[in-house]
C-alpha cells in the first residue's frame, strides 16, 4: 500500500497478492507474462497496486474502485 492512504473510517479487510493476466488467458496459453499485483479490500474501496517495470525502474500504479459502484446479483 505504498501509494494509498486509508481514510479515518476505513479498515483493511483483506490484503494479498494476485496475478493479473495481460491478455485474459491462462498463463500457459498467454503470450505475455503475468503481472504481480497486490489487492487490498477495505470497507470502502478495492485497491489494486500494480508493479510496472520501465527502463530499469519499478513504478507502482494504483487503481481504486469504490465498493458502492460494484453491482451485485441476488445479494
Amino acid at each position: 500500500m505504498e501509494n494509498y492512504e486509508l481514510k479515518a473510517d476505513e479498515v483493511i479487510l483483506y490484503r494479498g497478492k494476485v496475478n493479473i493476466l495481460l491478455d485474459g488467458k491462462p498463463e500457459k496459453q498467454s503470450a505475455f507474462s503475468s503481472t504481480e499485483t497486490e489487492i487490498v479490500l477495505t470497507n470502502h474501496n478495492i485497491v489494486l497496486n500494480v508493479v510496472v517495470n520501465k527502463l530499469f525502474r519499478k513504478f507502482i500504479d494504483t487503481y481504486v474502485y469504490a465498493v458502492s459502484t460494484i453491482k451485485t446479483y441476488q445479494e
